[in-house]
C-alpha cells in the first residue's frame, strides 16, 4: 500500500499570526491527495481538537488522526 505522505513527521512553515486554516491549505498544496480524506479526520493541535480558526503558535504539535470504522 502506498502512502499519500511519504513521512510520518513533517515540518511546515506559514505566515505568523497563524491558524489551523493556513497549515491545512499548505499541506494540501503540497499533498492534495489528501484531500479527500480530511473530512474523515481528526485533527489535533497540541493534543486539542483543531477548528479552522485555531491559532497556531511556533512549535505548535498538529496531528491527523484517521478515524476507523467497523463493525
Amino acid at each position: 500500500m502506498s502512502q499519500i505522505i511519504p513521512a510520518s513527521e513533517e515540518y511546515f512553515a506559514v505566515p505568523s499570526p497563524a491558524q489551523y486554516s493556513d497549515l491545512l491549505g499548505a499541506v494540501l498544496s503540497k499533498y492534495p491527495k489528501i484531500g479527500a480524506m480530511i473530512p474523515t479526520m481528526v485533527a489535533l493541535v497540541d493534543g486539542f481538537p483543531a477548528k479552522a480558526a485555531t491559532p497556531l503558535n511556533d512549535g505548535d504539535e498538529v496531528d491527523f488522526i484517521p478515524t476507523l470504522a467497523g463493525g
